[in-house]
């Protein structure tokens, strides 16, 4: 009799500690919509729910069917010599499994389970423990729980970035843009800091488009939001204001550093052609750079028309391709040294 109070006492207990982390889970993962903020909390989550868990992985497919595997230890960051083929290829059988899966592999133990939104599969959750010691049988059905909460959420994202992030690009629309800036200028307005704007526009896309085709154009203007993405923070807000304009929001930037930023990713776009089936073609851009406060400008508004002027001026030069400034101090030579402190923040 004793024996089976104490069992049942641990099992109720394991119980009340497992429903505890899910509320927690709940609780966290309703705090945001934006899908790579989003999947790093509910990988940290989950791992604070498994112990024995080294890694969290999650393999996923977005809207243009591009495969994706976001790995994260209990840094938050991607482990060194994590077995990425091995981690895509149990995620993959999970997916095809009506069951949860376990499989205990050289480089380690893993278990995984689909993730379902209405009855539709769309992607996997899995854990990897590099001891090579299998997961327990209770974890098995407490993922499944974890995976049900972690779909819910994702969808949820999922919508939010159908309504926020445009469909060619996958940048920001210009109405989120507009809303995240005036956001920010009012909370410098009221609370200190500054913050820096980067208008871009693709230099000649008409002659991209009359040249190579209007699906070459589209390529070009991919071409600048994949650089776009991968060298700005995950703080930063980049976003496609027009058919060929592109903006990017640089909070706690001053100009200086703004202007470097803005130069590299001019220099990133010019360096790699970009490659169709029988064809190639360089692309440029031009940036103008501006930062908030500053004694001209007093608004939202202000601040756009500063940004826009300064665009002008480099799109007046020659051959285009080129960064200005609302401030004409700044015509020194950019030194990518300058950029460590930025660099650090820069999502890979």
């Amino acid at each position: 009799v004793l024996r089976n109070l104490s069992q049942t006492s641990a099992k109720l207990s394991r119980q009340v500690r497992e429903l505890a982390a899910l509320n927690r889970l709940g609780q966290t993962i309703c705090a945001t919509l934006e899908r790579p903020q989003l999947v790093a909390r509910i990988a940290q989550e989950t791992l604070d729910l498994f112990a024995s868990a080294d890694s969290f992985c999650l393999h996923w497919t977005d809207e243009t069917d591009e495969n994706h595997l976001d790995v994260y230890d209990r840094k938050g960051v991607a482990p060194k010599k994590f077995p990425h083929t091995v981690a895509r290829e149990v995620a993959e059988s999970a997916l095809k499994s009506d069951k949860p899966l376990q499989r205990t592999t050289p480089e380690g133990a893993w278990l995984a389970v689909s993730v379902t939104v209405s009855d539709v599969r769309v992607g996997s959750l899995a854990l990897w423990s590099r001891s090579g010691q299998p997961f327990h049988a209770d974890d098995v059905g407490f993922l499944t729980v974890v995976a049900q909460q972690a779909a819910i959420a994702l969808e949820n994202a999922r919508l939010y970035e159908l309504a926020t992030v445009d469909s060619l690009t996958g940048l920001y629309v210009r109405r989120y843009f507009d809303d995240r800036l005036r956001d920010e200028v009012a909370r410098i307005k009221r609370y200190g800091g500054r913050c820096s704007l980067a208008l871009i526009d693709v230099d000649y896309l008409k002659t991209i488009n009359d040249t190579h085709g209007h699906q070459a154009g589209d390529a070009a203007l991919e071409h600048v939001a994949h650089v776009m993405r991968q060298g700005t923070r995950m703080v930063d807000i980049p976003a496609r204001i027009g058919g060929d304009e592109f903006a990017v929001l640089l909070p706690n930037l001053d100009i200086t550093t703004a202007q470097l930023v803005a130069d590299r990713l001019r220099r990133q776009v010019a360096k790699v052609p970009v490659v169709m089936e029988k064809d190639q073609f360089k692309v440029t851009v031009s940036l103008g750079v501006v930062s908030f406060p500053h004694p001209d400008i007093d608004s939202v508004e202000d601040l756009i028309a500063a940004a826009d002027q300064a665009l002008y001026q480099a799109k007046c030069s020659p051959g285009r391709n080129r960064v200005e400034t609302n401030d004409p101090a700044l015509k020194t030579p950019i030194s990518d040294a300058a950029l460590a402190s930025y660099d650090e923040e820069t999502q890979d």
